[in-house]
């Protein structure tokens, strides 16, 4: 990274502006980290994604070919309409004994309304592996 684009992105966190890479939450696993059922699984929204009546959003498990073996709705305890960092958690339960990968999506609650009322639909992917 040369030193004019370092320091435009100190300015954008400094100043909070937008960039065109939204970011993300973070996961309490790591990718290709080997994962068995039940999975607990936290997600910090990082004040980056928004929660909507107390819901971040839900994740899938897939296997490698696509096909479902879970989902789970990311809720809170706390205080879901505070700003900054809040923890939501799901678990997961699955039957994986003929999968050795897959991934899980987590995908935001954009909430409900009209385009200046609901957000942006967000999703990213996390490759996993599976106890043998």
């Amino acid at each position: 990274m040369n030193l004019n684009a370092l320091k435009l992105l100190t300015l954008c966190v400094f100043l909070s502006c937008k960039t065109t890479n939204p970011l993300r939450p973070t996961v309490s696993i790591n990718p290709h980290e080997v994962i068995k059922s039940p999975l607990q699984l936290s997600v910090n929204s990082m004040g980056v994604w928004h929660a909507h009546e107390g819901e971040l959003g839900h994740v899938k498990l897939l296997d490698q070919q696509g096909n479902e073996l879970a989902i789970g709705i990311l809720n809170t305890t706390e205080d879901w309409m505070k700003s900054g960092s809040i923890l939501f958690q799901t678990v997961l339960e699955f039957n994986s004994k003929e999968n050795k990968r897959g991934y899980l999506t987590i995908h935001n609650n954009p909430g409900v309304g009209d385009g200046s009322e609901a957000g942006e639909k967000l999703s990213f992917k996390i490759p996993v592996r599976f106890e043998p």
